[in-house]
């Protein structure tokens, strides 16, 4: 679980923040990214439960309604037993499975060519 091992703070812009969230914070940057370069190549690449479910736990804390829609979409409507990688990506505003991405994400410019 990612948020069990924060322990040790470090400074970021003058505020305080548990290494555990931010190491978390990069691995969510990682995979979500990758997740949307497979997809963008046209690659199917499910998340892996364990790893999506860790990061689900951490979501909350780093993406706020803020963030919405300057830095992700509004949560995007899954199946109520859908993967947790579906869940995961969703919630950051992905479409999932069978939807087909749109031509640009709120906030986020218009999509690669």
């Amino acid at each position: 679980m990612l948020l069990e091992s924060a322990i040790t703070l470090v400074m970021i812009a003058d505020c305080p923040l548990p290494t555990g969230v931010l190491t978390g914070a990069g691995a969510l940057e990682v995979t979500v990214h990758g997740w949307d370069v497979a997809r963008s190549c046209g690659h199917e690449r499910p998340i892996p439960p364990g790893l999506a479910e860790g990061i689900l736990e951490l979501c909350p804390l780093v993406v706020a309604d803020l963030d919405r829609p300057a830095r992700f979409a509004p949560p995007a409507e899954v199946p109520p037993r859908s993967s947790p990688g579906d869940r995961l990506v969703a919630f950051l505003g992905r479409p999932t499975g069978g939807q087909a991405p749109s031509a640009a994400s709120p906030g986020r410019g218009p999509a690669p060519a």
